[in-house]
């Protein structure tokens, strides 16, 4: 903010004697330094990184200059040119996430309205003068102080979130270091200390899950084959089929890897390509890509297989809770977890053809219907969806704001019931009372599930959105 004001010259914002468009420039200024800032607290300010530059101020600072100039003194009625110019052209031309394109908004209609010409820029600030002398805007700046997430509408609790952020980038970088100093040349002692703790943890969570299957054990399903589907099925069980089938699959798939690896350290296999690059990802401790592009999950090994276990054994629970009453509809009789899942985005839409044919209607005339209050819906088909975890906000019936002790991640009490209902029975008159909030796999939002309505005060939407308010599945790591 400062750099942008000693960037200016007296001449330049005092230009036409226009006290409005030095509100404007200054609450360009403003904004431009918020959204500027709001990159150190990824993934809760920006989902991602954006390259907001100079240009883009400069491009800003011509546009309000032009809608005073010619005679023109008045910014009133100029919002939406404005608001659209932004979005559109000059800032949001660079976001391509609609949560974040949403944050963008919302920082705009909050900066750029008729409150900010009479003075009243943010609620975090003291009024703005009516002056057209620079060194009284830069007084203004001086009085505010340090940076407080209220100037970002971010929660009090934002530090928090950012200690956490920090600390997974310093341990990533400690194992850059660390795969910079492992060898991919075949050393049999090294590679046997350094990718024991991988086979060991295998075998370990492998165990846990010991009894979940027919057969006994997750890895020994070299029988099982592709359950025929027929035209009729229900998709949810036809879903439930796959995913169980694709989970051996990956399961399959990585205890071969390891065992083979295995064999090769205990010198009882010549070691192979496909054994050199599992070994190469191992001891760089990178996830290897073979078994991402099979399931993308966390990128540390470790936690990988984790993930991969826990999932595959409550797809194994699914499919046979599924199979034992020869329909789907014993999933709904009880609260379920959407994390056991590998794809719960598709589940929700084989979850929405079910309930569009029982409905008799197409995908299309359905939308999604969150009821938080545990009551039946209007749908013969609900889904109640528990271990939703929530982060920039705390859910109590309705949205309220973090403290400052707040933990970074709270667990929300209360169950979420889904329902795929027609588009016409959607209560209308409570959307004011209601904000639609992103749900994502993991803490690092780069991966979307939906989008479901929870609970706030009327006319708060806006509040929730720049504080970057989500829903997340819990995580699987054991």
């Amino acid at each position: 903010m400062e750099r942008t004001l000693q960037s200016w010259t007296p001449e330049f914002f005092s230009k036409g004697d226009n006290p409005q468009r030095c509100k404007a420039l200054f609450a360009l200024a403003w904004f431009h330094a918020v959204i500027e800032e709001r990159r150190s607290y990824i993934p809760q300010g920006w989902t991602k990184f954006y390259e907001f530059s100079f240009a883009d101020l400069r491009s800003g600072a011509d546009i309000i200059t032009n809608l005073v100039s010619n005679g023109r003194q008045d910014l009133s009625g100029q919002w939406d040119f404005i608001h659209g110019l932004f979005k559109n052209a000059i800032y949001g031309g660079r976001v391509d996430n609609t949560v974040d394109m949403k944050v963008l908004e919302s920082y705009l209609k909050r900066y750029f309205n008729s409150n900010m010409l009479s003075g009243h820029l943010s609620d975090a600030l003291p009024s703005l003068p009516s002056s057209t002398d620079i060194r009284a805007y830069t007084q203004l700046l001086n009085q505010i102080g340090e940076d407080r997430p209220a100037f970002f509408g971010l929660p009090a609790n934002i530090e928090r979130s950012a200690q956490v952020i920090k600390s997974g980038q310093v341990i990533n970088q400690l194992k850059v270091l660390v795969s910079l100093t492992s060898t991919e040349v075949f050393q049999r002692e090294k590679w046997n200390v350094e990718i024991a703790p991988f086979l060991n943890h295998w075998k370990n969570v492998l165990q846990r899950e010991d009894n979940v299957t027919e057969s006994g054990k997750l890895h020994q399903i070299g029988s099982y084959q592709m359950t025929d589907m027929t035209e009729s099925e229900q998709p949810v069980s036809s879903f439930i089929k796959l995913e169980r089938f694709n989970a051996l699959k990956l399961i399959s798939h990585i205890h071969s890897g390891l065992t083979s690896l295995a064999k090769v350290l205990k010198g009882k296999a010549i070691i192979t390509s496909d054994a050199k690059k599992l070994a190469s990802s191992l001891l760089k401790r990178e996830t290897p890509t073979a078994w991402l592009s099979l399931y993308e999950g966390p990128l540390d090994p470790l936690d990988y297989l984790s993930s991969v276990v826990s999932k595959a054994a409550s797809v194994e629970r699914w499919y046979l809770k599924v199979k034992s009453s020869d329909n789907s509809n014993a999933l709904f009789r009880e609260p379920i977890d959407l994390s056991d899942l590998f794809n719960p985005a598709i589940f929700l839409n084989a979850f929405r053809q079910q309930a569009a044919r029982d409905l008799g209607l197409s995908m299309d005339n359905l939308e999604l219907h969150c009821d938080w209050s545990d009551r039946s819906s209007d749908s013969n088909l609900t889904l109640k969806v528990r271990n939703l975890y929530i982060e920039g906000a705390n859910l109590m019936g309705f949205l309220r704001e973090n403290q400052q002790n707040s933990p970074t991640m709270q667990l929300v009490n209360q169950t979420c019931v889904l329902s795929w209902v027609p588009q016409k029975e959607t209560s209308g008159g409570s959307k004011g009372k209601s904000i639609s909030l992103p749900v994502y796999t993991s803490m690092d939002r780069d991966a979307l599930v939906t989008y479901v309505d929870v609970p706030c005060d009327e006319g708060s939407s806006n509040q929730w959105v720049e504080a970057g308010v989500a829903l997340f599945l819990r995580s699987r790591v054991l």
